[in-house]
């Protein structure tokens, strides 16, 4: 009797799991990933930080990161771009890498880079990773870009 009894509870509130999950359905593919900016945020005006993947060539101007190098910077996810505030900055010994936390819409960007070489008056080539956090999501790529006025 006892088995029976634990067979039922067991059918039943594997019955009952089903439902939960069919009615919230976990997709573990599902993936972080940065978008191209089709054109710069319109905020972004003068001075910039532009960055894409190590892969891309800067002259494709196919950019996954852009900033203001003040404290507005922005993400392109799923077509819709994200704007962030700086949240926080170190500058490591030596003023030639940086690690810039920056916050908003419950993303959390962690950019490093390093000043590699300057390529213009007032332009910086620089090397990097952006690690993107969103809930229990993240993502670390290996990227170069651009800063300047």
């Amino acid at each position: 009797m006892r088995k029976l009894i634990v067979i039922a509870a067991f059918l039943i509130m594997g019955g009952l799991m089903w439902q939960i999950v069919a009615a919230h359905p976990v997709n573990p593919a599902q993936t972080l990933q940065l978008d191209y900016f089709p054109s710069l945020p319109k905020p972004i005006d003068g001075c910039a930080g532009t960055y894409t993947y190590d892969s891309v060539p800067l002259k494709n101007e196919k950019y996954i990161f852009v900033d203001d190098l003040k404290d507005l910077a922005f993400i392109c996810v799923s077509g819709k771009e994200i704007a962030l505030k700086k949240f926080k900055l170190l500058v490591f010994p030596g003023g030639k890498k940086t690690r810039t936390v920056y916050k908003g819409s419950g993303y959390e960007v962690i950019l490093i880079v390093r000043e590699v070489k300057q390529i213009g008056d007032e332009v910086t080539y620089l090397e990097g990773t952006i690690e993107v956090k969103y809930g229990q999501t993240s993502l670390k790529i290996k990227i170069h870009g651009e800063a300047g006025c």
